[in-house]
């Protein structure tokens, strides 16, 4: 039961997270509170599935206010795909992490530390 309850408070604060991811997005998309509150939320206990729904949660909120090729939204891919992966989800995984360095690729460039680790989680899921 203590569990049960532990899962439902934690959905409570990860609701309450998304609402101010998503009230800091609209506020001004660009602010270091939106990415900050992003990856404070990758710290929240939850429930399998409710992890997954809020990482694209994130990650949706990310594309439609700073745009679809912009390095934020490919971390948000970065982290839905690690989390796909610790859950087993290899062929989920894959995709979101091409995209993810895709992006960085472009918009940082090869040698940038966020494309070089996005680079390393992909060849780690190839190998693993």
């Amino acid at each position: 039961m203590l569990e049960l309850k532990a899962a439902a408070d934690a959905d409570t604060e990860i609701a309450q997270s998304v609402r101010e991811v998503e009230a800091a997005a609209n506020a001004d998309p660009q602010a270091p509170k939106v990415q900050a509150l992003a990856n404070g939320l990758n710290s929240q206990p939850a429930t399998v599935i409710n992890s997954t729904k809020l990482a694209d949660s994130i990650k949706n909120v990310f594309q439609r206010e700073v745009g679809e090729e912009h390095p934020d939204v490919a971390t948000s891919l970065n982290n839905l795909a690690s989390l796909y992966k610790s859950q087993g989800g290899c062929s989920e995984a894959e995709p979101l992490y091409i995209q993810a360095l895709d992006i960085l690729e472009r918009r940082l460039g090869v040698n940038h530390p966020n494309t070089l680790a996005c680079r390393k989680n992909l060849a780690d899921l190839r190998v693993g």
